[in-house]
C-alpha cells in the first residue's frame, strides 16, 4: 500500500486519532477562553450586583456602578 500526498500510510484508523485529537485540543482551547472571559467579568467589582439586576445591553452593564 503506497501513501497519498498529504496522508500518512495506515488508513481511516489514522485520520480518525488526527481528527480526535484537533477536536480534544480545540475544545480545550474553547474552555480555556470561556474561563478567561468570565475571570476577567467577575474581576470587575460591582459585577456581579449588576448582573443580578436583570437583563441589560452592554452599555448599561458597562455604566452600572461599582
Amino acid at each position: 500500500m503506497t501513501a497519498r500526498a498529504g496522508r500518512r500510510e495506515g488508513g481511516a484508523g489514522t485520520d480518525r486519532e488526527r481528527i480526535n485529537t484537533f477536536l480534544d485540543h480545540f475544545v480545550t482551547d474553547l474552555a480555556s477562553a470561556e474561563a478567561a472571559g468570565t475571570l476577567a467579568l467577575g474581576h470587575r467589582p460591582g459585577s456581579g450586583r449588576a448582573l443580578a439586576e436583570g437583563p441589560a445591553t452592554p452599555e448599561e452593564f458597562a455604566d452600572a456602578p461599582p
